[in-house]
């Protein structure tokens, strides 16, 4: 599917030359057959190899390759990788004792959860699906007015007005980016600026949504539109919460009014995330 990403389209899938074209220290393979004869000589060999000062892909075929992983590498300061060597990860420490809630979540009005996403993935294509068929309110941002400046004002303006309004009345609002309508629009050599035009203009409703009713419950799907929409809002840091499914957690903003906050890639999460992530920011 990231073949057709369009604006990130990988074209190539071996990581090592898609990460060396990224840097200039070397980058290293370690073969599966290396890491399914055990930690310790994993270990070894990782030790060899940070020597040379770049970096080591490891290569992966099943869930004991990342348990061997996880133990050889344990040690190591600086870790990249899926939401399943983290797991494995976590098998190897105590369990950290539940977090309190803070004393916000006993102030946070019962009011609704503003979604917004600006992916044009297919997973999230099939969440924006399954909560409308839910019955949840729904705005589309559609692209081919974003290049007028007063036909872009003019969809802004309905937009922020109705999601205030729906927001307002504590209803749940999800604002989204046509897969179909953008894609097709998409595939030209300014792709990648339709796609960063989309972002930003994503980030810019919910600002103005937010200086309008201030939404303490927020979910933003898709990568560059929630770099964006934080950016605006100001959000430098969070604190992981509790996990609404595997790599999806929610998490808590440290800003001055703190935010129940979900951010998720464009292809993670089942078709019914959206409604388990609200059901969860409504019942945390």
């Amino acid at each position: 599917e990231f073949r057709h990403d369009p604006a990130h389209p990988m074209r190539q899938s071996n990581l090592g030359d898609i990460l060396q074209q990224q840097t200039d220290r070397t980058v290293r393979s370690v073969d599966h057959t290396v890491v399914s004869q055990g930690p310790r000589l994993l270990e070894q060999r990782l030790r060899e190899e940070r020597e040379t000062g770049g970096y080591v892909i490891l290569d992966v075929l099943d869930q004991e390759d990342l348990q061997i992983i996880a133990e050889a590498a344990a040690a190591i300061p600086v870790l990249c990788g899926s939401s399943a060597l983290a797991e494995e990860l976590g098998q190897l420490t105590p369990p950290a004792s539940r977090l309190s809630p803070p004393a916000f979540f006993y102030e946070l009005p019962p009011d609704g959860v503003l979604i917004a996403a600006g992916s044009l993935m297919p997973q999230t294509t099939a969440q924006i699906e399954y909560l409308r068929r839910s019955g949840t309110h729904t705005l589309e941002l559609t692209t081919r007015c974003l290049g007028d400046p007063e036909q872009r004002q003019r969809l802004l303006s309905q937009i922020v007005d109705e999601a205030a309004a729906v927001l307002g009345s504590q209803g749940n609002i999800l604002i989204f980016t046509s897969r179909d309508t953008a894609a097709d629009r998409a595939q030209g050599p300014h792709h990648t600026q339709l796609h960063r035009l989309v972002s930003d203009t994503m980030a810019q409703i919910v600002k103005m949504i937010h200086e309008r009713v201030t939404p303490r419950k927020l979910i933003i799907a898709g990568g560059e539109t929630s770099a964006a929409v934080c950016r605006a809002l100001g959000i430098t840091a969070v604190q992981v919460w509790q996990e609404i499914e595997p790599g999806l957690p929610s998490c808590i903003t440290f800003t001055d009014e703190p935010q129940l906050l979900v951010l998720k890639s464009g292809s993670f999460g089942s078709a019914s995330f959206f409604a388990k992530a609200v059901d969860h920011l409504n019942t945390v």
